[in-house]
């Protein structure tokens, strides 16, 4: 794919913005896909399996968000014909605050991209054998190479069919698993209800533990409303 658009890209305007042509539903399922990662289906299931709902909890802020996003900052953007945000801060505040911010960036989705292909390498190792830092360098030299050579149309049409591919194998694999118990969905919710798994709680030992709400340096950051925008990020 990353081959196949690099051939449609003959401008700046086509390989940053797809040249402003995108339909709503395809942009809205390539958001789906970018939200989506190792992460989702590695990561949180297991933490999960291991407290509660309480992981759970700021997700809920996301649909103010969006709401505010998509009312306020998106049609503003779309007037200014920018390319990017860091192009407006920098007319707006100058060159300084423009590569503050691209540097911010950049060191957070250091993080964040490291984790994520990390996952992803022990999926890929249990599948190929292969050692670990080698199926980083397998797939993080992949991605960066449909998304260099195919610039935002790729980009955008590998993350609709990822939601798809994903999207209908969350719902095979929940099928299978009410398949294969004897109680069938109930059987879940009841199972989840007894064991605490519906509390907006951590959960110890098979104990629901009670949560501090209050923010903390020495503990993994919970829902407080001090740092919803930190989860939210």
């Amino acid at each position: 794919m990353g081959l196949h658009f690099s051939r449609r890209n003959k401008s700046t305007e086509e390989y940053f913005l797809g040249g402003r042509s995108f339909s709503g539903w395809v942009i809205g399922l390539s958001l789906v896909g970018t939200s989506l990662s190792s992460a989702t289906f590695l990561a949180m299931p297991a933490d999960a399996f291991k407290t509660a709902w309480l992981r759970f909890l700021p997700n809920l802020m996301l649909i103010p968000v969006v709401m505010i996003a998509a009312r306020f900052f998106l049609p503003f953007f779309r007037a200014s014909r920018v390319t990017s945000a860091y192009e407006y801060l920098e007319g707006r505040f100058g060159p300084s605050v423009r590569v503050y911010a691209g540097g911010a960036f950049i060191v957070a989705q250091s993080f964040r991209v490291s984790l994520v292909l990390y996952l992803v390498s022990l999926v890929t190792k249990e599948i190929t054998g292969l050692d670990t830092t080698t199926c980083v360098l397998i797939t993080g030299v992949l991605v960066a190479f449909y998304t260099v050579a195919g610039g935002i149309d790729a980009v955008v049409w590998t993350d609709v069919i990822q939601t798809i591919v994903l999207g209908l194998g969350a719902v095979f694999c929940l099928g299978v698993i009410i398949h294969a118990l004897p109680g069938g969905l109930g059987q879940v919710f009841s199972m989840a209800i007894a064991e605490g798994k519906c509390a907006f709680a951590e959960v110890t030992n098979g104990q629901v533990q009670p949560v501090s709400w209050m923010p903390s340096l020495r503990r993994r950051p919970q829902p407080c409303c001090c740092c919803l925008a930190w989860w939210c990020s």
